[in-house]
């Protein structure tokens, strides 16, 4: 999952959406909740895809592992963008 950390405080309203000063923003923590199994957390100011992580945040992967078949065995979420792709279930409370 890849998440727009500056995007997603916009949208909630915690940063103005006027607010941008050019590499002004620093992340102190992440909470993860929910039934969740996390291996990993990276944070870039450059956007990556599974081709061109750097050597540090790239999976370990076995030796005859094909990287054009990477598709084909993890899944690649943007969040919001691919949230607002389509819509997602309402919670009820």
């Amino acid at each position: 999952m890849v998440f727009d950390i500056v995007d997603l405080l916009k949208r909630s309203g915690l940063l103005e959406t006027t607010y941008s000063i050019p590499e002004s923003y620093t992340i102190r923590s992440i909470t993860l909740c929910g039934n969740s199994h996390v291996r990993g957390v990276y944070t870039s100011d450059q956007e990556h895809d599974h081709v061109t992580f750097p050597p540090e945040m790239r999976f370990k992967l076995p030796q005859h592992f094909k990287i054009e078949n990477w598709p084909d065995y993890f899944a690649w979420l943007e969040l919001p963008a691919d949230m607002m792709d389509k819509e997602l279930p309402r919670t009820m409370g």
